[in-house]
C-alpha cells in the first residue's frame, strides 16, 4: 500500500515538474513574440511610414523633375 502512494506521489510531482516546464516555455515563447514578432513589426511599420513620408516631400518638391 505505501508502495502505490509513493508511487502516485512520484507520479504527481513529475506531471507537475513537467507542467511547470510547459508553462515556462509558454511564457518564453509569449516573451520571444513581444520581443521580435510584435517589436519587429511595429518598427518594420514605423520605417515605412518614414519612407511613406519622404516620397510625399519629393512628390511635392517644386524642383522634383531636376531631381529624376
Amino acid at each position: 500500500m505505501n508502495q502505490v502512494v509513493n508511487a502516485k506521489q512520484t507520479t504527481l510531482t513529475v506531471t507537475k515538474t513537467i507542467l511547470k516546464q510547459a508553462e515556462e516555455l509558454a511564457q518564453e515563447h509569449e516573451d520571444f513574440q513581444m520581443t521580435y514578432i510584435v517589436a519587429g513589426r511595429k518598427a518594420l511599420y514605423e520605417l515605412i511610414g518614414k519612407i511613406y513620408g519622404l516620397a510625399e516631400q519629393l512628390e511635392h518638391a517644386l524642383d522634383r523633375e531636376e531631381l529624376s
